[in-house]
């Protein structure tokens, strides 16, 4: 996803009808999110985390006295959103967003959201998830504002900014394309490596290579490189109504050929000691939703070769 690009002169000049999202996974320290939060001079860091500890590196104390420190309010709004998110949650894992919006914690919730923006704070939704796609703040809280006029703007774990309207967008088209790729089962292998190197690419990987064979049963399906190593991917792709996880596909027959693959790999397109593993990526298509995707890093490590 091409994230939406923050132009803050523009933005930060105007009346308060927006605010933002956040996530503390990938952040480190509290340090780290404090700059941040300055950078867009936030005023109001409101914690909608469904799981608040007191103490602890992210816990309500410490997060109350560095945002002090720094010059804004903190604010825990467990029973507004942290706790309706626990009690509206379906058993599939996922928020009844009908359910959530009726709550009466959850609509006092929205309101002193509200009151704040009127007051012309300028406001930060503190949640858990690196990425908002999946989190609560994205998929309740930030539809029920856009649906009352106020935009959120989510900031991603590389803190480009990204709203509400875009990322919704982006997710109805991936839905869209998952759909046409589970009706063409042929294909089902492909698709998921198209997905599998958009995945790396979006997580800082370089491509080098796809599909390459040594020979019949010793095909490496991506070749990638981060951080001065190299990763030879093999990619499992399954459709939702398929009974395995597709990693189980991986067994150690498999695995002896794709070490095999990789070091001839290394011998013919790579000079020089490089550090080599072998890691896994299995997709699972589902219809009218996006993939599953889980990356299995160094599966097996070759060392240096």
């Amino acid at each position: 996803m091409q994230p939406i690009i923050l132009n803050f002169q523009t933005i930060m000049n105007q009346p308060i009808h927006y605010l933002f999202s956040m996530g503390l996974a990938r952040r480190g320290k509290v340090e780290n999110v404090v700059q941040v939060l300055k950078d867009l001079e936030i005023q109001c860091v409101v914690d909608v985390r469904e799981k608040q500890n007191a103490e602890g590196l992210f816990g309500q104390n410490n997060l109350k006295r560095q945002m002090k420190e720094a010059g804004m309010i903190y604010m825990s709004f467990l029973d507004e959103f942290g706790k309706v998110e626990e009690r509206t949650r379906r058993q599939n894992g996922k928020v009844n967003y009908e359910k959530a919006c009726k709550d009466e914690w959850f609509k006092r919730g929205i309101q002193r959201l509200q009151e704040g923006l009127q007051k012309g704070y300028r406001m930060v939704l503190l949640g858990l998830e690196a990425e908002p796609q999946e989190s609560f703040r994205y998929l309740v809280i930030g539809r029920r504002l856009e649906e009352l006029g106020i935009q959120v703007w989510h900031i991603l774990s590389n803190n480009q900014k990204v709203t509400q309207s875009a990322l919704h967008e982006h997710h109805r088209q991936q839905h869209k394309r998952t759909k046409m790729w589970s009706d063409n089962a042929a294909d089902v292998g492909k698709m998921g490596e198209d997905i599998a190197e958009t995945y790396l690419k979006d997580n800082g990987f370089g491509i080098l290579d796809r599909n390459w064979n040594l020979h019949k049963g010793c095909e490496i399906d991506i070749v990638a490189h981060r951080n001065g190593m190299v990763h030879f991917v093999e990619v499992k792709t399954r459709n939702e109504a398929e009974y395995a996880n597709p990693e189980y596909a991986i067994n150690q027959e498999k695995l002896q050929h794709l070490i095999k693959a990789a070091k001839a790999y290394k011998e013919q397109h790579l000079k020089g000691d490089i550090k080599c593993w072998i890691d896994s990526i299995a997709v699972i298509l589902k219809e009218g939703e996006k993939p599953d995707i889980t990356f299995h890093e160094n599966i097996c490590n070759l060392g240096i070769i």
